[in-house]
């Protein structure tokens, strides 16, 4: 399985990453890790990604731009959106654009781990 993390943020990757890690052990997950949209656009052009996580707001190309920007492409794959943003018109917003699924942060790993396991393997 191959997992596209996107966020600006260094500590967010790694919570994601290892959350990742530690509710699959069995499984081979190959992470690949983007700190905007625009690197994780690059990104998904070149590899068959399983599901993408990623941030809304972020330098360069923002989550939602990068949720248009893919969809508009024509790739369907599960997006889930972890984000601060939590008012009912943004989510509604990203929903409308393809997100698959949205979490709000701040995020406890078990949470995370619960809401992302349909997805993995």
């Amino acid at each position: 399985m191959k997992v596209l993390i996107v966020d600006d943020s260094p500590v967010m990757r790694i919570l994601i990453r290892r959350t990742i890690e530690e509710h699959n052990p069995d499984e081979t997950v190959e992470i690949t890790e983007a700190c905007d949209g625009e690197e994780a656009l690059g990104k998904v052009s070149g590899t068959n990604f399983d599901l993408v996580m990623l941030d809304w707001n972020m330098p360069v190309l923002d989550g939602l731009s990068f949720v248009k920007k893919v969809r508009g492409d024509g790739l369907d794959l599960p997006i889930i959106m972890i984000s601060a943003v939590s008012d009912e018109s943004s989510i509604f917003d990203a929903c409308e654009a393809g997100v698959t699924d949205y979490i709000e942060k701040p995020v406890r790993p078990t949470d995370l781990a619960e809401r992302i396991r349909p997805y993995l393997p």
